[in-house]
């Protein structure tokens, strides 16, 4: 995670989102969680957002995707 954090925030919500995408929302998560803690304007937030709620959905928790469509709909 350390090494993670010294890329830069763009390539840092990147793999969120391809880890997102291959099932792993739980790994993806804190990534994309420390991005809106920053009140990140990163393009690419939305797009892991998105990924995020898709791999919730999939996993069968509704809610936690709902969260994640909701939260990606404030990065518009």
């Amino acid at each position: 995670e350390e090494r993670l954090a010294a890329l830069p925030e763009g390539l840092q919500l990147e793999i969120a989102w391809v880890l997102a995408r291959a099932g792993n929302p739980q790994q993806a998560e804190p990534i994309v969680a420390d991005a809106l803690e920053r009140n990140s304007d990163d393009p690419h937030l939305a797009r892991a957002l998105h990924a995020l709620a898709e791999a919730w959905e999939k996993k069968g928790d509704s809610a936690r995707a709902e969260g994640f469509r909701h939260k990606a709909q404030g990065t518009a």
